[in-house]
């Protein structure tokens, strides 16, 4: 163990990219967040929503949704729940969320400013609706007595608003500047003819559901939707609603409706339904079933759905068809490598995804209609197997355009992973210790073997004859005659449940399971060598294990644990997943390189190539400046580095340097930041090829306490500029900053800076792609400290 732990130390203290800090490149999803609401301006359409695991998100699409760039600025808090959004122009938008908060922006969301005032508002924030620039309506759950806040000045001040409801706020709906709506909870909406200055209340007769969407259908024909699958229909401009026919009931978050006889619903569970009557009859839209939807847009007759777990539909023919452009995530089970650039996983409510370009997209199949888990997928052409719960086994002779359900076992047998040899036959355990073969593709299975009281987790086959399963009960079983029998003879069974298997060859094989274990066998299991330090990774399960040779195995499992082997007899952790997600299942066949998937959809790659070692990695602080310097002994495919610092926690890119491409020789490389912030500084670098995958070296960290004794506005840089320049300046102690700009007549054309900053040097980018030629001025406030300069602008 001594011996283990010192190679540990070691190889952590080394500074090559191949330690513990190094991200796994990520696959899927390639969004990982809930998608919200919709807005559509100009030519721009928004998007909003939060991911738990890091911070909300806004997301804008010059194509009406079929390509998006997703933001997450760093002045969103992860408990921002960012909800609601408006963009009463292409360029000025608002965001609003938990506890009162308001985001503005007036550069087209590049740069946000906080609005927030809690004094008047703390309340979750559901929808927001702005008539211009400067008024606007915020509501939400009730706060300081206010369930609606309003702002005639863009946001810098805001004063409650009197309704008459006593719920919830929801959803605005305006067809003019005066006259709008507000649905609620308890059966009830609002309506008012002011533009919001006072309200009506009005109830649906009959019901206390809470209403969370309106819509209007025509010129005296509105729809709203709310929970139990209620739809209510006004025929008389919005004055009265009564309800229509439900379709389902499950709540109904939005609708859309092309006229007073055409429209569609959506809500939990996927649930998407069609009327062609008005809300008399409903169909179902099978397509878009799994997630849930929380919001719509319809523009012409392009239609999109906003869902959890990145769930995107979009139709082009007013929902007579629907595409699916995201791939929705759940938690992923098994995974098979087919070749280098395509494989295919499966995971929760039948989900198969598919890749045939490396994960660079994706084709999702779901098996319909089961809702169970899958717990395996392979894959041969065209041919698609999957198994999991409720006995069930699935395939499918077309790339997953329709499928064929058999059942193998009782309604409580878990198939938990299979190993085919080819397209035909192929061999299947279970929870029920059941060990079943196929030689039809699946049509008939029959059972070759049972293990009383035993879960087998996985099978293997070295070649046709010669195989072996594991599973609970610290169990291992062979078989010689290509699974006509199968026995444990005098195999030593390594202690706990044993999760994932590979083997090499006859005698050389691995295991994995609880409490961080691998374990290798030389001689067929006649004995077993422990390979990984059970006390560092106490109480995580490894869930399987993949190998090319002895130097080469891989090993997966709870929080994230991605080991690699650092000599034939050692594990190192070897990747960093995103999140820390459990990691569940690796593969490698086809060519050199593993594809990992996990919780939440995920699906890392690691080609197992270190494009560059990096021998040494050194920062010194001197008169205000942070001096990085790295060496390289080696390069292959090496574009750059950028250079990234944080003080908190937030990484931000402050510059790059070129590598050397491909070199054998010792390469020496050198970034002076000038603006380093006072006190702990951290940096790393991302090192990046020319095909676009990164790295991350380790994180080091420098105390710069030689700070400026003089607050300074430097002159920006270049000016003139088109579009874009940087203004530079120093802070001689800690202080509340402001950073604007101005027009020559003085009026403010945006918001750089309004936050506390530490003392130091600074330089901040600001770009005026919105703005038009001419002379402007910028001004910073800090403290009792004021500077102005001058800028010129030239398009």
């Amino acid at each position: 163990m001594k011996k283990y732990l010192l190679v540990v130390l070691i190889l952590i203290s080394c500074t090559s990219f191949a330690q513990l800090t190094e991200p796994l490149p990520i696959k899927h999803p390639t969004i990982r967040a809930d998608f919200r609401f919709y807005k559509y301006t100009g030519n721009k359409l928004w998007t909003i929503g939060y991911n738990f695991a890091i911070r909300s998100f806004i997301g804008r699409s010059t194509d009406q949704g079929d390509t998006w760039q997703i933001d997450y600025p760093s002045i969103f808090k992860p408990n921002d729940n960012i909800n609601a959004l408006a963009f009463p122009t292409e360029t000025t938008g608002y965001v609003g969320g938990s506890n009162g908060v308001i985001y503005k922006t007036t550069t087209s969301g590049t740069i946000w400013t906080e609005v927030t005032d809690t004094n008047v508002y703390m309340g979750g924030i559901n929808d927001i609706h702005f008539f211009d620039e400067q008024n606007g309506l915020v509501a939400g759950s009730n706060s300081k007595g206010f369930y609606m806040i309003r702002t005639t000045n863009g946001g810098q001040t805001w004063t409650g608003v009197t309704t008459p409801t006593t719920s919830t706020c929801y959803q605005f709906y305006f067809d003019t500047p005066l006259n709008g709506w507000i649905t609620t909870g308890s059966g009830r909406f609002m309506r008012t003819t002011d533009g919001g200055a006072t309200w009506t209340v009005a109830t649906v007769t009959g019901t206390t559901s809470t209403i969370y969407s309106i819509r209007k259908a025509d010129a005296s024909t509105y729809f709203m939707t709310g929970t139990a699958g209620q739809v209510y229909r006004s025929t008389d401009g919005g004055v009265s609603f009564a309800s229509v026919t439900s379709p389902a009931n499950l709540p109904l978050y939005s609708s859309e409706f092309t006229d007073a006889n055409n429209g569609y619903v959506f809500g939990s569970n996927g649930a998407a339904y069609r009327t062609t009557n008005g809300g008399t009859n409903w169909t179902l839209i099978p397509e878009l079933a799994g997630e849930v939807i929380r919001g719509s847009i319809r523009i012409g007759n392009r239609i999109l759905t906003a869902g959890y777990r990145s769930t995107m539909h979009i139709s082009n023919d007013a929902g007579q068809t629907w595409t699916n452009p995201t791939s929705p995530y759940r938690d992923f089970w098994g995974i098979y490598k087919e070749s280098a650039t395509n494989y295919i996983t499966c995971g929760d409510r039948g989900e198969i995804h598919y890749t045939t370009n490396g994960g660079g997209s994706w084709t999702r199949v779901p098996v319909r209609p089961t809702t169970q888990i899958l717990y395996d997928v392979v894959k041969f052409g065209d041919y698609i197997y999957a198994c999991g719960r409720n006995g069930e086994f699935h395939r499918s002779s077309n790339l997953g355009a329709s499928w064929s359900t058999f059942y193998v076992g009782s309604n409580t047998t878990r198939h938990y992973k299979m190993y085919f040899f080819n397209e035909t036959t192929g061999f299947m355990v279970n929870n029920d210790g059941n060990i079943y073969s196929t030689s039809d593709r699946g049509t008939t299975w029959t059972s070759r073997f049972i293990v009383p009281s035993t879960i087998l987790y996985d099978i293997k086959f070295v070649n046709t004859q010669l195989g072996y399963t594991v599973g609970s009960g610290e169990r291992i079983f062979k078989t010689t005659d290509g699974g006509t029998t199968w026995a444990n003879g005098n195999m030593v069974s390594p202690p706990g449940q044993l999760l994932g298997l590979y083997m090499l060859n006859d005698t050389v094989g691995y295991v994995s399971g609880e409490n961080g274990a691998v374990f290798r066998t030389y001689d067929g299991f006649q004995s077993v060598f422990l390979m990984t330090d059970t006390v560092a990774l106490a109480g995580k399960l490894m869930h399987d294990v993949f190998a090319y040779d002895i130097n080469n195995v891989y090993a997966v499992g709870q929080g994230g644990t991605f080991l690699r082997t650092i000599n034939a007899s050692q594990f190192g952790q070897w990747g960093q997943t995103l999140y820390g997600e459990d990691l569940i299942a690796v593969d490698g066949r086809g060519s050199q390189g593993v594809v990992v998937c996990g919780a939440d959809g995920t699906v890392y790659f690691h080609d197992g190539i270190l494009p560059v070692e990096l021998t040494s990695f050194t920062a010194k602080a001197e008169k205000g400046n942070v001096t990085l310097e790295w060496i390289t002994s080696s390069e292959v495919n090496n574009r750059g580095f950028a250079i990234e610092r944080s003080t908190n926690g937030t990484w931000t890119e402050i510059g790059f340097v070129s590598g050397a491409g491909n070199s054998a020789v010792q390469n020496i490389y050198s970034y002076t930041d000038p603006y380093a912030p006072a006190g702990a500084v951290q940096y790393r670098l991302r090192q990046m090829d020319f095909s676009g995958t990164y790295e991350y070296s380790s994180v080091i960290e420098v105390n710069n306490s030689n700070l400026p004794d003089v607050f300074a506005l430097e002159q920006n840089y270049p000016n003139p500029f088109n579009p874009a320049t940087t203004f530079s300046f120093t802070l001689a102690q800690e202080s509340n900053v402001t950073l604007s700009v101005f027009d020559i007549q003085g009026n403010k054309v945006a918001d750089v800076i309004n936050e506390k900053m530490q003392a130091g040097r600074y330089a901040v980018d600001f770009n005026a792609s919105v703005l038009s030629s001419g002379v402007y001025i910028y001004k910073i406030t800090a403290g009792t400290f004021s500077a102005v300069r001058k800028m010129t602008l030239l398009k």
